[in-house]
């Protein structure tokens, strides 16, 4: 008798994240689907970062738009203190955050191109849609974009960290010292 099927021993197909939102299917792959080229030849952008390189795991997100590839994209993420890939859709305007590892980057899906690249200071832990803002919580950053994906704000934080909102007013709590601010002004900076 064998042991426990584990999630690891799972072939990269299998442990596919597929989600849906307005005319968006977002795919997101642990690994770099046997698909992949298929998948590739027929969309409107490839945009493909590091694959070559020997260290790190590779992840590829796919986005279909009714039967249709929008995008594919496929890079390498050191999990560091982060966690694994992560996705934040935003169907009315069009926008798509993804990151893993310290990855992150936004697309526009209408035409479809890489807005931009950025780091996740020591590892994404995933994101989060309020309102207009979209959130990312990272080891070290607490940062938000505006649904265009331009970035508002960046603080530095350390675990244990955690926010709550009530309205549009945050509440960070960063090791028991507690500010507040405006979610989309963000925290204030003190003068040096």
């Amino acid at each position: 008798m064998s042991g426990p099927l584990r999630v690891r021993d799972l072939p990269d197909y299998a442990r596919r994240v597929s989600l849906s939102a307005g005319q968006y299917v977002v795919e997101v792959h642990p690994g770099h689907p046997s698909t992949f080229d298929q998948l590739a030849s027929g969309a409107r952008l490839v945009d493909v970062t590091d694959l070559r390189a020997s260290e790190g795991r590779p992840c590829s997100v796919i986005v279909s738009e009714h039967g249709k590839t929008v995008l594919v994209t496929s890079f390498r993420y050191q999990l560091a203190g982060g966690l694994g890939p992560a996705v934040a859709l935003l169907p009315d305007v069009h926008r798509l955050f993804v990151g893993a590892g310290e990855e992150v980057f936004c697309y526009d899906l209408a035409e479809p191109r890489r807005l931009w690249r950025d780091k996740a200071d020591t590892g994404l832990w995933g994101w989060e849609i309020v309102g207009a803002t979209v959130l990312m919580s990272a080891e070290l950053e607490f940062a938000a974009w505006d649904k265009a994906g331009e970035k508002l704000w960046s603080t530095f934080v350390e675990p244990p960290w955690s926010y709550a909102f009530d309205g549009d007013q945050v509440t960070l709590d960063v090791m028991g010292e507690i500010s507040q601010f405006n979610l989309r002004a963000g925290p204030s900076r003190i003068p040096q």
